[in-house]
């Protein structure tokens, strides 16, 4: 309900998978969710070595807890 599914909508509850959509192509993806939001970790490599990576959140941020400057909730990932 604070957008914490990441999906652009307050639904609340979904009962499948449903695909939250990041700005770019992910070639490694970790994430993580606490009770309120979640977070996204995208890695580009270049060969073997890590070249670029980019920390992604969702869900509320009544807090700031979101860390992009505000403390509006997010319904989509922002960078």
């Amino acid at each position: 309900h604070n957008g914490e599914l990441g999906v652009g909508v307050d639904s609340g509850h979904m009962y499948s998978p449903t695909l939250v959509q990041l700005p770019s192509a992910a070639l490694q993806l970790s994430v993580g969710a606490a009770h309120d939001y979640a977070f996204a970790v995208q890695v580009e490599f270049d060969d073997l070595f890590a070249e670029n990576m980019k920390v992604y959140s969702w869900g509320n941020n009544a807090c700031g807890e979101l860390g992009i400057g505000s403390n509006t909730n997010q319904r989509t990932a922002q960078l």
